[in-house]
């Protein structure tokens, strides 16, 4: 995609971090932005600051663990520009929420009310990652730059990164469990 302006973007997480600089990004492009995070005072806030720079802004409350809220701002972003051509899928969860977290896991890694070494591996390498990582507005730059590029997946150039996606794919293809990588 070449043309940005007057297109639509839908970012998620928005409120904050990556997805607000995603949000004002695409809002120098000339994009109409649809903004939507589960913090809705922060979301009140981001709005706010993304106006200054956008055309238009609709912001919708919505936690994308729900389906139906999902739905919900699908029916809106619709009901309100006609149209979604960019998503991006950037809600998160907190380290700890994410590392404890059982759900979809085999019971033989069940890590239920402990933080066991998968979890602390997991904890450690995000926190280095994004102790030494792109700030959010670099993050932004390089999915404009990947869009521009016709780009589906927008990758970090860390090699790292490329070796634990190679990693993780690899584990997918031979249908184990994913391979605990201390860092």
């Amino acid at each position: 995609m070449q043309a940005f302006k007057d297109r639509v973007a839908v970012v998620t997480g928005a409120a904050s971090g990556i997805g607000l600089a995603l949000a004002e990004r695409f809002a120098t492009e000339g994009m109409k932005i649809v903004m939507a995070d589960i913090e809705a005072a922060a979301l009140v806030s981001a709005e706010t600051t993304v106006r200054r720079q956008a055309s238009a802004v609709l912001a919708v409350k919505v936690d994308v663990a729900r389906p139906e809220d999902v739905e919900r701002l699908a029916r809106e972003t619709y009901a309100t520009f006609g149209a979604a051509h960019v998503l991006c899928n950037n809600a998160g969860v907190a380290v700890i929420g994410a590392a404890r977290s059982s759900r979809n896991r085999p019971a033989e890694l069940s890590e239920e009310g402990k933080a066991g070494p998968m979890a602390q591996a997991f904890g450690q390498a995000l926190s280095d990652r994004l102790a030494g990582g792109y700030s959010p507005s670099e993050v932004a730059e390089q999915v404009i730059a990947g869009i521009r590029a016709d780009r589906f997946y927008i990758v970090p150039a860390q090699p790292e990164v490329k070796i634990g996606i190679g990693i993780r794919a690899q584990d997918l293809l031979e249908l184990r469990n994913p391979t605990l990588r201390l860092v």
